[in-house]
């Protein structure tokens, strides 16, 4: 996939499992700024993509723009977005053939200054997001919490998510440089996921570092699979980014009902108080500086380990879907 980016020159923008394909630092790859691409695009690869709420169920593409959808699984073609040629094929196969015909690929100078200016918007929005990082308050901002935690688990480690907003603001931050090695919900955006990715992971692969990064409300799904760490002795590190709402719906109730929010507050509960009287290591944060050392004591324990980070309750842009 690199091979065939930086032949043509195309911008690459990667979820669920893929990311990992393009290393992080990639200068092709886009982490926030797929709108953009889909608006401005002339033509579309889209390669095993589920065209499902992460992508806008593809209806944010240019109604101008030429879609080929590649999938080895038929009844994906054409899934919630029409495309100009479905192909059935194993994506990774279908590339390596494309990458020994690149060379017979024309890419015009509007194509290069439209790949050019994605990512000079790419590093703008970076730098955004860095400034909203290096907020001390407390409780925790997102982007703080996102940086953190990305700087801890660094790009050696194999990483289950678990949550709405605070995944989705994370994983921009995750510098995911493997295939697979980043475990989501999937098209469904289904929650409880977190902990028995992470028990497979860890049984799989015991000697690499397994983490599991939740929402609060994604942890009370199956939090209590921390009894199962503790019993088969696998020392995953957690840690909630709780905000004590269930926020991505929250925002949407506020935005269409504002007169009556439903059910939507959780409460900052001590989440990491469950997990040490199962037996593992807990912590509880609601400083941005202590949250690295927070985790690496919680490495350091050699127990499943939570912790538990108190963060602001901010309205992010993955709750408006109005947008």
């Amino acid at each position: 996939l690199q091979q065939l980016a930086e032949r043509i020159h195309a911008p690459v923008y990667l979820q669920s499992t893929a990311r990992g394909s393009l290393e992080y630092d990639h200068p092709l790859l886009g982490n926030r700024t797929r709108s953009s691409a889909f608006a401005g695009a002339d033509l579309v690869l889209g390669l095993g993509v589920d065209w499902d709420f992460r992508t806008g169920y593809g209806q944010k593409i240019n109604g101008q723009a030429k879609v080929i959808q590649v999938d080895a699984d038929d009844t994906k073609i054409g899934w919630n977005r029409s495309a100009h040629l479905g192909i059935v094929a194993d994506p990774k196969a279908l590339v390596g053939q494309l990458v020994s015909l690149a060379d017979l690929i024309e890419v015009d100078e509007g194509g290069r200054s439209f790949t050019r200016e994605l990512m000079e918007e790419e590093g703008g929005k970076r730098a955004e997001a860095e400034a909203l990082a290096a907020n001390d308050g407390s409780p925790v901002f997102p982007e703080r919490f996102a940086q953190e935690v990305s700087a801890f688990f660094g790009s050696d480690s194999i990483l289950a998510v678990d949550g709405g907003d605070i995944v989705s603001t994370t994983a921009r931050w995750l510098r995911i440089n493997e295939p697979t090695t980043l475990l989501d919900p999937g098209p469904f955006g289904t929650l409880g996921t977190g902990p028995p990715f992470a028990l497979a992971a860890k049984i799989l692969n015991p000697d690499r570092r397994v983490g599991i990064i939740f929402g609060d409300g994604g942890f009370g799904f199956n939090g209590m699979e921390y009894d199962t760490f503790v019993r088969l002795g696998l020392p995953v590190i957690g840690v909630i980014g709780n905000d004590g709402a269930w926020s991505n719906i929250k925002t949407i109730h506020q935005m269409f009902y504002p007169e009556r929010v439903v059910a939507a507050d959780l409460g900052v509960r001590p989440y990491h108080a469950m997990v040490e009287g199962l037996g593992g290591y807990g912590e509880f944060v609601d400083d941005p500086a202590e949250i690295r050392p927070a985790l690496e004591r919680a490495e350091a324990s050699g127990k499943p380990a939570l912790v538990n980070v108190h963060i602001a309750e901010v309205p992010r842009a993955s709750s408006n879907y109005a947008q």
